[in-house]
């Protein structure tokens, strides 16, 4: 009896996933959009392009053998372009952003694409800068800098802080680690399980660095979206489809590989 109602549900999703596909419109074009964060996204066109590019990839594989006339493209744009694209067209797969509660409503989320843990980090240099909370980093007076526009720069704010007063901003956390080294500032957020070996790439001393405290409200999964115009049918196969990737363990074997050869790489 057990198998036979298993069976009849088995049945029952295959057919819902056939009229899912059925339904999608003819000659639906996607956009998978991201910015240049390594081992994350690292070039749309290199042999190893980054975790999550990889992991992009073989889901547009199986969406275009789920229906053939789905094509899709990659790109990586500065962050804030592929955002601003993501917000105006339809059927644009933008990944690897943080899920909070401002965009909770200006995408469909499907599903986590990485771990993401985000620290404060200080040179090892500073041994009387020991805050362990934004208060402290206010009340010491000291010169922190975040990524322009980013959710940092958003909690900075409304935690108090004034741009060019508490903190200042650059473009990419690679300026950012540049410079924290040219004492630009004192402190600036990084991904823990990254921060040493991006600044080895920088060529800068990895072990130079520290974690100071970790920014719990920030620390947390980075996802895969769709543009909210896209389709509901659109959007409910991928989901179905990197479900299965998940499932299968496809995403954590890919995150795995690269970021073993990462964190092992001579700084």
């Amino acid at each position: 009896m057990k198998q036979y109602i298993l069976k009849i549900a088995s049945l029952c999703f295959l057919a819902n996933f056939i009229l899912i596909s059925n339904a999608l419109s003819d000659n639906i074009h996607i956009k998978a959009l991201s910015y240049v964060f390594a081992p994350l996204q690292i070039a749309e066109t290199e042999e190893n392009p980054g975790y999550a590019i990889e992991i992009v990839r073989e889901l547009m594989a199986r969406v275009t053998k789920s229906q053939a006339d789905i094509t899709s493209e990659f790109k990586i744009l500065p962050f804030k372009r592929a955002y601003a694209i993501s917000e105006m067209e339809p059927n644009v797969l933008f990944y690897s952003i943080s899920r909070t509660e401002a965009r909770e409503s200006n995408f469909y989320w499907i599903g986590e694409i990485s771990p993401y843990k985000l620290y404060f980090f200080k040179l090892k240099k500073n041994t009387n800068l020991n805050p362990t909370s934004f208060q402290d980093i206010l009340d010491s007076d000291t010169m922190i800098a975040v990524a322009d526009n980013s959710n940092m720069e958003k909690l900075l704010l409304n935690k108090g802080f004034l741009p060019n007063v508490n903190f200042m901003t650059y473009p990419h956390y690679h300026n950012g680690i540049k410079m924290l080294f040219h004492d630009r500032f004192s402190m600036l957020p990084l991904t823990s399980f990254l921060a040493k070996r991006n600044t080895c790439q920088l060529g800068f001393n990895g072990d130079d660095i520290e974690s100071v405290f970790k920014i719990n409200s920030l620390s947390n999964p980075l996802w895969l979206t769709l543009s909210k115009s896209t389709s509901i049918e659109l959007v409910n196969l991928l989901k179905k489809l990197y479900a299965d990737l998940i499932e299968e363990g496809y995403v954590e074997n890919i995150q795995n590989k690269y970021l073993d050869v990462w964190n092992s790489g001579e700084c």
